[in-house]
């Protein structure tokens, strides 16, 4: 079974804002599981057209960057969010332009890892010959044939064949 971080993020902040005039926003990212995240990235686009006055964060660190369309991305930052944590992103913006502001906001985390132990197993069959080592011609002497298995398997399917000294004489 593996279990992951259960990010959300909310944000509040004024409805309406004046062009030129500070607004604050408050980002509250939160971890609803007990598992930790880790290498978490919270992402908000910025139109040009919008200043980043000032950010403050309760763990992590910020940095608005520039992108390919003249926008930018303002990344927070987090190594480790503790499993059930609450963190919080304050941000100071100031619009320079009467457009409509989408705030949009997505993350990533670095995946819960997964590791399923398999033990692996394998028969090892060993065979001993226990009786005489001299026997006459026509005599007859009792030997005792052990199979085993040392191995950490099971061996399936295992055939012991006894054949004649004699080619012409019947298989034992």
């Amino acid at each position: 079974t593996n279990r992951s971080p259960v990010l959300s993020v909310t944000t509040r902040g004024p409805r309406t804002i004046v062009v030129g005039k500070e607004a604050l926003f408050e980002f509250d990212l939160k971890n609803a599981s007990e598992i930790a995240a880790k290498n978490v990235i919270v992402r908000m686009h910025l139109p040009h057209w919008i200043e980043v006055a000032k950010q403050d964060t309760s763990v992590g660190s910020t940095r608005v960057e520039p992108d390919q369309q003249g926008d930018s991305t303002l990344n927070w930052t987090i190594a480790h969010l503790n499993g059930e944590a609450h963190e919080k992103l304050k941000l100071k913006i100031i619009p320079r332009g009467s457009r409509p502001l989408d705030l949009g906001v997505t993350w990533t985390f670095v995946p819960a890892n997964s590791t399923a132990q398999i033990q692996v197993q394998e028969p090892k069959l060993e065979m001993s010959v226990i009786g005489p080592q001299d026997v006459l011609f026509g005599e007859t002497k009792i030997y005792t044939i052990t199979i085993s298995n040392p191995g950490t398997g099971d061996a399936e399917n295992v055939v012991l064949n006894l054949k004649p000294l004699v080619p012409s004489e019947q298989a034992a």
